[in-house]
């Protein structure tokens, strides 16, 4: 790869990369997206779902063991389901990131740039390798930089800035889904290995006609007591995510 190539003008290596995931009209096509996969996180194996729209609408639901937990983004708000069962209304923060990854998944910061700055970083290595970045930064301070190969606008890891978080992702196994280029493995990689994430995508499926009530805001579950003794035992508790405790028993002989 000569210098040349490395030296390719932003606009034409960003135009390369949207080529790359299918072309502008595929992905303008791509109104919603359901994937359907795997997840590992703290030590703890699960499934994950994702129903996601052009028109940022997002549903996520994570099952890892007996930890469970839900995110919802909709018409008329967006939402948390927690580990307990509890439904909270998403932080400002959180809604923000779902917004930047749910732009990023359509395509949608190739061609909307309002309140995104578009940066040339210039040339780093990775991997062994030279790659091209391109920095898309937000009014909030986050930002996402992709590492590019200038000679096909290909894409296999993202710098990612939340808040005081950096982070990278990795994304492999590449497939067309109706017509368009979709990453079926991802890992989110931090200083603290503890942290990690590794998703493995089974399926996905494009334009489902999803429609507004599958984003609707969840119903609260009934508040639930310890009766009938002063006192128990002493409990074995799991720390999940280094903020959580997950403790195992029974509720009407069934296991829970």
């Amino acid at each position: 790869m000569g210098p040349r190539t490395l030296t390719v003008e932003l606009d034409t290596l960003l135009e390369r990369h949207a080529v790359w995931l299918g072309g502008r009209d595929a992905l303008a096509r791509t109104q919603d997206l359901r994937w359907v996969g795997t997840m590992t996180a703290a030590d703890l194996d699960g499934t994950l779902t994702l129903d996601e729209t052009r028109s940022g609408w997002r549903r996520r639901e994570m099952h890892l063991g007996a930890v469970s937990q839900s995110e919802i983004v909709g018409a008329d708000g967006a939402w948390v389901i927690n580990f307990s069962g509890q439904v909270e209304a998403m932080g400002a923060a959180r809604r923000e990131t779902e917004r930047q990854d749910n732009l990023r998944t359509f395509g949608r910061h190739l061609s909307e740039r309002t309140g995104i700055a578009v940066r040339d970083l210039g040339t780093e290595t990775r991997d062994g390798r030279a790659w091209r970045v391109a920095q898309f930064a937000f009014a909030n301070g986050d930002a996402f930089d992709l590492f590019l190969d200038p000679a096909d606008g290909s894409c296999t890891w993202i710098r990612e800035r939340q808040d005081t978080r950096v982070f990278w992702t990795h994304l492999n196994d590449w497939r067309m889904v109706s017509g368009v280029r979709l990453p079926f493995d991802q890992q989110n990689i931090f200083d603290d290995s503890g942290r990690n994430v590794s998703v493995r995508w089974r399926a996905v499926t494009a334009n489902s006609a999803l429609v507004a009530s599958d984003f609707a805001a969840p119903m609260p579950l009934s508040a639930v007591s310890i009766t009938g003794a002063r006192s128990t035992p002493w409990i074995d508790l799991t720390l999940v995510q280094r903020h959580y405790l997950s403790v195992k028993g029974k509720v009407h002989g069934r296991e829970i």
